[in-house]
């Protein structure tokens, strides 16, 4: 997909330009649904590089809760997403510009956590939808 403010052609799956970081979303994209988030969070099981938007760590979140509180299976299921929820963190932490080790600052990681991220490309990839 071409970019319409700088003209640089991007790959076909992206959001923003890669230049200029400008939005190059068709008008037909429909919005994902938390579910959607969850399982493209999922998707990317123990994946502790690039980015990961605020709503895709939010909706997996929520599901993460959700899911944690049934009795006994709650157990089980959240240990088997362990890696998963650490990975997500991390990559939101990428998507506001910093190190993964910052998850490990409780109180300064749920700043960052609803901090909205870079618009443009920053050392750990380009920006999330």
């Amino acid at each position: 997909m071409k970019c319409i403010k700088c003209g640089i052609e991007n790959p076909g799956d992206a959001h923003f330009c890669r230049y200029c970081g400008h939005s190059i979303q068709s008008s037909v994209s429909k919005e994902k649904d938390v579910f959607e988030y969850y399982a493209y969070a999922m998707k990317k099981y123990a994946i502790f590089e690039g980015r990961a938007s605020r709503k895709e760590y939010w909706s997996f979140f929520l599901v993460d809760i959700f899911l944690s509180i049934i009795p006994f299976v709650g157990t089980i299921y959240s240990l088997a997403v362990l890696i998963p929820s650490l990975a997500v963190a991390v990559r939101r932490m990428h998507d506001v510009g910093v190190s993964g080790w910052y998850i490990l600052i409780p109180i300064y990681n749920i700043v960052l956590l609803c901090t909205k991220g870079d618009h443009f490309y920053n050392e750990y990839g380009g920006p999330t939808v």
